[in-house]
């Protein structure tokens, strides 16, 4: 719900609305979100790529994170 209600209107948002209805995507908060603050600062990454791994660490999942690739021309 709390995406939804963060992106309400956006592209995805009714799918998202449903699916977390459904229990397809579950909301979850990290909990030590100092830890993520710290990781981003050090390692120079944006805030939520850090959460998303301090998350994947409190629930002992590996992260699963967008590559991104720069192309020549």
């Amino acid at each position: 719900m709390e995406v939804v209600e963060r992106g309400w209107g956006l592209a995805g948002s009714l799918e998202t609305e449903r699916a977390t209805r459904e229990g397809w995507i579950k909301v979850l908060d990290v909990v030590d979100k100092w830890k993520a603050r710290e990781m981003a600062t050090m390692h120079g990454v944006h805030l939520a790529n850090a959460e998303t791994v301090q998350l994947a660490r409190e629930l002992r999942q590996p992260p699963c994170l967008p590559m991104r690739r720069k192309f020549a021309g």
